[in-house]
């Protein structure tokens, strides 16, 4: 199976607007009372947004790679890959700054489901167009 590269820019395109709705409209007002960062970039800046949507492109193309090595050729082997993603690589990472820095768990928690809704996101968009149009 090839990978149609419009799937990974759909995907980072849809991570890039959930990240934008998850700190915008569900939990900046959280983040921002968990952390100055956040409270002091009410407006995010051009370059802010051009490196999230750069963090965006590189997972979607990272779970692409992935999606091909391995063959998932189903929306459900999709969603699973984005678990394990996220659950291995995201999260635990994540977690490591609450254990050893005294990062929030509010915080870690907003994040992390920051990061499970767009790994979702972006792989099975990738599986679903991938198998439409690849």
């Amino acid at each position: 199976m090839m990978i149609w590269f419009g799937s990974v820019l759909a995907g980072a395109v849809l991570a890039f607007v959930v990240g934008a709705i998850w700190y915008g409209l569900l939990f900046g007002g959280a983040a921002a009372s968990l952390s100055p960062a956040y409270a002091e970039a009410a407006t995010p800046q051009a370059s802010t947004l051009a490196f999230e949507a750069l963090r965006c492109l590189g997972l979607a193309a990272a779970l692409a790679v992935l999606i091909r090595w391995i063959g998932i050729e189903s929306l459900s082997g999709s969603l699973l890959l984005a678990l394990l993603v996220w659950a291995g690589f995201q999260a635990a990472g994540l977690a490591g700054a609450v254990v050893h820095e005294g990062y929030p768990a509010k915080l870690y928690a907003i994040h992390a489901g920051d990061a499970l809704a767009k790994a979702v996101v972006a792989s099975l968009s990738i599986a679903f167009l991938t198998t439409r149009f690849g």
